[in-house]
């Protein structure tokens, strides 16, 4: 009976283990990383305001990725400008995501994730972070997974178009551009 109770108690255990474990293959689970890396290191590089490379993750050859890099850059300089010349107060707190995997499918070289992103309430996320739903396409490029596609609620906000690569502002003409709206100018008089 002793023994019996004890098997009891290990296949519970067991079953409670499968159960509470994830069904991805290896594959899902490495593409799955790229995006919750590639979101890592966005909200680093804008809490920190220092810009950190993001194009790994990406496929280069797309005009909307181009305009990720531009738009995370830009964001950066704004942001730090912003706090420099104390205009405003920045949230520079970094806030848990939950991704919600809603559905995952493999092809080949091609990936496509349907995931929702839960944010907490109240709290600010940049812009890059949209909560709903975010649609991802992958590709294999040389051996690596990267990020062809990214459609989501905040892309006209963001990185405003996947057709017409935006321009890389220079730095002081986004802190004129700035100056210009917040601080001391003679066009705000």
């Amino acid at each position: 009976m002793k023994n019996k109770m004890i098997l009891l108690i290990i296949f519970l255990f067991i079953l409670g283990y499968l159960v509470g474990c994830d069904n991805y293959s290896m594959e899902e689970k490495e593409v799955i990383d790229i995006i919750k890396s590639f979101y890592s290191v966005q909200y680093e590089a804008y809490s920190s305001f220092t810009y950190c490379d993001v194009e790994p993750f990406l496929d280069m050859n797309k005009i909307q990725n181009k305009n990720k890099v531009i738009a995370l850059k830009r964001l950066i300089i704004e942001n730090k400008y912003l706090e420099d010349m104390k205009y405003c107060y920045i949230d520079k707190n970094i806030y848990p995501i939950n991704f919600i995997i809603k559905k995952i499918n493999i092809n080949g070289d091609f990936a496509q994730i349907d995931l929702e992103l839960e944010l907490e309430e109240e709290r600010y996320y940049p812009e890059f972070i949209s909560s709903g739903e975010n649609l991802f396409v992958l590709k294999k490029i040389n051996g690596d997974w990267k990020i062809v596609n990214h459609d989501y609620a905040g892309f006209i906000n963001f990185e405003k178009s996947c057709k017409t690569l935006q321009p890389d502002e220079n730095e002081e003409k986004i802190k004129r551009i700035i100056d210009n709206e917040y601080g001391e100018s003679p066009f705000n008089i």
